[in-house]
């Protein structure tokens, strides 16, 4: 009685077995479908396949491909087990055969695509005020297969400024986050524009561009009310442009720039001898007026060659009140001033020195000419011990010849001139 129980058992677990398994079939194949996980690859991934033959009442009949193939290689291939693999961008037919009965489906290769969550990002900030926070751009795969070899490219700036956006990327395989900062540095009020391109080593439409703008915003003032120099001039030699040129800023009765301020600003002599020349007006921007090559220069005419010395600029301009600069020595130029006196009649080296044909040729030897017998003619940085500073001042040693010139002393402003080269280091410029 148990034995029976066991054997009734077991053929109703076999029926249950048949009625939720799919058929066997006990046909020939009339039937093959071919089928995989996913009807698109990447280029250069691999994809299985799979056949499976059915009766004529697609019931499955057990059996295997006995051979696979593709109507286009060079979009896709496949091996003797039914792995595809994607050679490039297009369709090809696979088939599998099965018992001489054939079966299709298409293969789909695509490449791999740059997706990115924002594709131009915009920042802000106040000038001279905090940086803007980060942020941030996610990269994703809109293709198949896997978005790898992903990188950043250089910083593209455009016209303004440059060096004010750092970009980095956390992987080089999508899902990534690339994360973006901008610095307000020395930027002034403007919008400044940059590009960052995504790069990836698989995918078809590399690189794709993220677009970032910088929008510098000016801070509150009021009217424009008073000048202040912010750079000093200096480095000035009579009749060559400053080493350092001036900046003056334009700011309201609070002390605060006045970045939209468009009112000329001009630059004169306070005090000091000679002529101001360069473009000695200027327009601002971002409130600041820049001078870029001024210079001083004495006339020449009569010998009285001046400006050299102590000098100090003044900047107005209309509605504020002014400003000075601080006091900057103008240096004596060997070539304008020394070498122009001593080509003069009155003060003439040919007057004594006739050998030497030409002034110039003359001249051009002071500052390494030496005298004989009664002292270094020049003495850089030393008037005192320069013979030729005693000649001029009639206080050389007896016997050594008489005054330059030998027309008598020159005046004290032109002696002074020639004593500041000198002391100066008595430069050939």
């Amino acid at each position: 009685m148990i034995r029976s129980v066991r054997v009734f058992s077991i053929l109703l677990i076999a029926a249950a077995c048949r009625l939720d398994s799919p058929a066997i079939g006990p046909g020939s194949v009339t039937t093959v479908r071919v089928f995989a996980s996913d009807s698109v690859l990447a280029v250069g991934d691999s994809l299985a396949f799979s056949a499976q033959g059915l009766d004529a009442s697609e019931a499955f009949v057990v059996g295997s491909a006995s051979a696979w193939s593709s109507d286009n290689e060079a979009v896709a291939t496949v091996d003797a087990n039914g792995v595809v693999a994607g050679v490039s961008v297009g369709s090809a037919t696979i088939s599998a055969t099965i018992d001489g009965v054939i079966g299709q489906t298409v293969a789909n290769v695509a490449t791999q695509q740059i997706a990115l969550s924002d594709s131009s990002l915009t920042f802000s900030a106040i000038f001279s005020d905090v940086d803007p926070d980060s942020q941030t751009v996610t990269v994703n795969n809109a293709g198949p297969g896997t978005l790898s070899g992903l990188s950043l490219g250089a910083v593209q700036y455009g016209a303004g400024g440059s060096g004010w956006l750092s970009v980095g990327i956390d992987s080089s395989i999508a899902p990534v986050t690339i994360t973006a900062r901008a610095a307000l540095g020395a930027l002034l009020p403007a919008t400044y524009a940059a590009t960052v391109n995504v790069f990836s080593t698989v995918a078809g439409n590399s690189p794709v561009a993220i677009d970032v703008s910088f929008v510098v915003i000016a801070p509150p003032s009021g009217p424009p009310g008073h000048l202040v120099v912010i750079t000093e001039p200096g480095g000035a030699t009579a009749s060559s442009a400053f080493t350092t040129q001036p900046v003056v800023e334009i700011r309201d009765a609070g002390g605060a720039r006045v970045f939209g301020a468009t009112i000329p600003v001009t630059a004169s002599i306070l005090s000091g001898d000679g002529v101001l020349l360069g473009t000695s007006t200027v327009s601002p921007v971002s409130g600041q007026a820049t001078f870029t090559n001024l210079l001083i220069r004495g006339p020449q005419a009569g010998g009285d060659t001046v400006g050299f010395g102590a000098h100090r600029l003044e900047f107005t301009a209309a509605a504020t009140d002014p400003d000075t600069s601080a006091t900057f020595n103008v240096a004596v130029s060997f070539g304008y001033n020394v070498a122009y006196l001593f080509g003069l009649p009155a003060a003439s080296c040919l007057n004594c020195h006739s050998s030497y044909g030409d002034p110039a040729v003359l001249v051009n030897q002071l500052p390494t000419l030496n005298s004989t017998g009664c002292g270094t003619l020049v003495v850089p940085s030393s008037s005192a011990t320069s013979f030729l500073m005693q000649k001029m001042d009639n206080t050389h040693t007896a016997g050594c010849g008489t005054v330059m010139p030998t027309g008598g002393v020159l005046s004290v402003l032109l002696r002074s001139m020639v004593r500041s080269w000198i002391d100066e280091g008595a430069a050939n410029n």
